[in-house]
């Protein structure tokens, strides 16, 4: 497997944070966070709930970086407590709200967005395209939204992805291939209405 000086950078602070070098943490908290974050707001859809479980996340990465046994499957392990973390939170938000009588089968979806005027040019169309991409991907539910971020930002495979959301590799697939026809469903100009 090839790893970028990337990845051995990351190893290498991993092992320094492991023999509790406290720099070494904080570079890898600053290296991580915010792709951390963008994970747990893919997961969450709200901004507030993603910073919570992104900072507990890594409370739970910091308390037990030295049982990582592998300091290359950092990104794995890292994108595990993450996603257990959001979990947690989904879970106590639905509790709450069947205590406070709140529907929780209300699906997660992005506000509209309203569509600018189209231009001309190529770049403005390449540019509304991306927004529209990003608008169709935000409706998406939850865990399809996590599994094309991972897929596709973070350029896990699948197998990656079965263990970071902690489910066979058969639902990953069919996550990614139900992702995909709702996108291509949204994105798909309307043809033959007349």
């Amino acid at each position: 497997m090839n790893r970028s000086p990337d990845h051995i950078f990351d190893e290498w602070l991993i092992l320094r944070a492991q023999d509790g070098e406290i720099a070494a943490m904080n570079e890898l908290v600053r290296r991580w966070n915010q792709r951390l974050r963008a994970h747990a707001r893919c997961l969450l859809h709200d901004d507030a709930a993603a910073a919570d479980a992104t900072q507990d996340a890594w409370h739970d990465i910091i308390r037990s970086i030295r049982k990582l046994a592998d300091p290359a499957a950092y990104r794995v392990w890292m994108y595990r407590i993450l996603s257990r973390k959001c979990a947690d939170h989904i879970r106590r938000t639905q509790r709450r709200r069947r205590r406070t009588g709140i529907p929780t089968d209300k699906a997660d979806t992005a506000p509209e967005t309203p569509d600018p005027r189209p231009s001309p040019s190529l770049e403005a169309q390449k540019t509304e395209e991306l927004g529209q991409l990003a608008r169709a991907v935000a409706r998406l539910p939850g865990d399809l939204r996590a599994v094309i971020a991972l897929r596709y930002r973070e350029n896990f495979p699948l197998a990656a992805i079965a263990l970071i959301m902690e489910c066979p590799g058969g639902t990953i697939k069919s996550r990614l291939h139900e992702a995909r026809r709702q996108l291509l469903a949204t994105l798909e100009p309307t043809q033959g209405k007349d």
